[in-house]
């Protein structure tokens, strides 16, 4: 039991630091100028000086739906793995047939 909360809690905190690792990406069409501005890739001519410049800038993307998605899948992982210790804990099989939990209960 104490080894799968113990690997319940890696699984969370491997999830949780690889989430907020994660680095900030430009979005497609862009390239990056510094840590906080990407550029497009398309360029016109400046009317004034006909210097080419972008088309447009824009913040990195953060990616926060990968990182909600890998935080929400850690939690997941990591219920379903204490769910499973404490099933064993109190002597069930890990069976999945309906009858289970009945099964379990009128042994005790």
């Amino acid at each position: 039991m104490v080894a799968l909360v113990v690997l319940a809690g890696v699984v969370l905190l491997a999830l949780a630091t690889t989430a907020i690792a994660l680095p900030d990406v430009c979005p497609a069409g862009t390239h990056p100028l510094s840590a906080s501005t990407c550029l497009s890739d398309g360029e016109h001519a400046a009317p004034s000086s006909g210097i080419m410049i972008p088309d447009y800038s824009t913040a990195p993307d953060s990616r926060l739906g990968v990182r909600v998605g890998l935080v929400a899948l850690g939690v997941l992982a990591a219920g379903g793995l204490v769910v499973l210790a404490v099933r064993t804990a109190r002597g069930g099989d890990g069976s999945q047939h309906p009858g289970a939990l009945i099964d379990t209960a009128s042994t005790t």
